[in-house]
């Protein structure tokens, strides 16, 4: 890999505490477990979107898991059946991700700061 185009470790944390001071009423605070998720599990955005507290596995210690099996893609609203600006797409059978416990951490104290519940 070209060291002048990946972000490194250093970079991404940098990256992700800048998030937190993004836009008004700790909207950067909220961006900042979806970011995460996509540095740390290459999620893509509409992944990101569509995870749910039920599908974190996320142990305080070790590996967490992430069962990523829908995604939300932002999508033109003219362009769904609902008028919803996020098409929810499925997939069947998809095994857990694995996730380091930098992230595991970041998603908990995400879960606890914003009281986020499993539907």
């Amino acid at each position: 890999m070209d060291p002048r185009i990946v972000m490194h470790p250093r970079q991404a944390q940098e990256l992700l505490t800048a998030v937190t001071c993004a836009g008004r009423r700790g909207r950067g605070r909220r961006l900042m477990a979806l970011s995460a998720c996509m540095y740390y599990d290459a999620l893509r955005q509409g992944e990101a979107v569509a995870l749910r507290r039920e599908n974190c596995d996320l142990p305080v210690t070790g590996l967490g898991r992430l069962l990523i099996d829908v995604s939300r893609p932002a999508v033109n609203t003219q362009w769904t059946d609902t008028g919803d600006a996020h098409e929810e797409r499925g997939r069947d059978d998809v095994p857990p991700a694995p996730i380091p416990p930098a992230l595991a951490e970041i998603l908990r104290h995400h879960i606890a700061e914003f009281r986020v519940e499993a539907e």
